[in-house]
């Protein structure tokens, strides 16, 4: 539990009494890869703070195609959050791509005391308000960034992916096709933008 309370620290002072207060509702998880952390359809209920590893985030449409809606990895934390403040049930499904070190959040049952806890309450606040912002720099890249440029800042973002996960995965999340993510990863070899 130590990663997730420095975590917290990096954002918001939160004594360990504090985080003792919310520790029975967290579990420590080892996931292999392509383990189904919750389907969309799913009661909305967990969070999941990485330790290790990549999980992603998607939707399936009525013909059954795959879209990767977001990459997660190490020191983030991810879930149906949205869903979850509803009530409702999740609109994404949550997969791990590769092997995955977790504590899960049983984050309905935080939420029934974080009112109790203001340096708790202080780190969901600017949870969202990153969460919020993300978004925000997500829609404005995909309106205004091409594929290439997009692929570049996942390469920055997440080290190594190429050979963690599958190319077709990253096509997904990059909202191309992956006879042209090999055009892209072939035209940056020719000019040497490819960052090593």
């Amino acid at each position: 539990m130590e990663s997730l309370y420095n975590f917290i620290n990096e954002t918001a002072q939160l004594s360990k009494e504090s985080f003792n207060l919310i520790t029975p509702f967290l579990t420590e998880i080892n996931c292999k890869p392509n383990t189904i952390l919750c389907k969309a359809g799913d009661e909305a209920r967990y969070l999941y703070f990485i330790k290790s590893g990549i999980i992603r985030a998607s939707v399936t449409s009525k013909k059954g195609k795959v879209f990767t809606r977001e990459l997660y990895c190490k020191n983030q934390i991810c879930g149906p959050y949205s869903d979850i403040i509803q009530n409702g049930i999740s609109s994404y499904t949550f997969e791990t791509l590769t092997d995955c070190e977790i504590i899960r959040s049983e984050h309905k049952e935080t939420r029934k005391i974080h009112h109790d806890i203001p340096e708790y309450m202080h780190f969901k606040i600017k949870m969202l308000e990153y969460a919020y912002t993300k978004m925000e720099r997500t829609i404005i890249n995909l309106g205004t960034k091409d594929a290439k440029e997009r692929y570049l800042h996942l390469l920055k973002r997440i080290e190594n992916i190429e050979s963690l996960i599958p190319q077709y995965q990253i096509a997904s999340y990059l909202g191309i096709t992956p006879i042209q993510l090999s055009r892209i990863r072939k035209n940056l070899k020719e000019t040497n933008l490819q960052p090593a």
